[in-house]
């Protein structure tokens, strides 16, 4: 079954893609004996978080008559959630970077209050709605 350029395999994957990348970090922050090893899952969450918000920038449903100009709702409303998810992706790359950064100094936490875990999970869980209801809507 295919949504927007996903098949739901491949959803399913993205979503799990925080968990894998959050046990390997884990695995190198103890390795290499970090003091703040549980900072570790924020970041995969938004790495998680950014690669479904560039899932939803697929066009690919729209039919050939759409594609030269907008006609009808859905497709209005697929290139909206495109736009949306390009911005929201740069957004989180920017959130990513931070977090990564704050991750790794004290001096970087500093600037700005830090609640990594909520963000990243909001980030996160606002990609898994959209995605899915742009899979459900098609």
């Amino acid at each position: 079954m295919t949504a927007n350029g996903l098949h739901a395999t491949s959803r399913q994957l993205v979503y799990a893609l925080p968990i894998l990348m959050g046990g390997v970090e884990y695995l190198l922050r103890v390795a290499l004996g970090q003091s703040d090893s549980d900072a570790f899952f924020p970041s995969s969450l938004a790495a998680g978080g950014i690669a479904l918000f560039i899932a939803l920038t697929d066009l690919t449903s729209l039919s050939a008559s759409e594609t030269g100009a907008v006609s009808g709702r859905r497709g209005w409303l697929d290139q909206r959630l495109a736009q949306a998810g390009v911005w929201a992706a740069v957004i989180g790359t920017a959130g990513w970077l931070y977090l990564v950064l704050a991750s790794l100094s004290e001096s970087v936490k500093a600037v700005i209050p830090y609640h990594p875990f909520w963000w990243a999970i909001a980030y996160y869980g606002a990609g898994v709605v959209l995605n899915e209801w742009k899979a459900r809507a098609t």
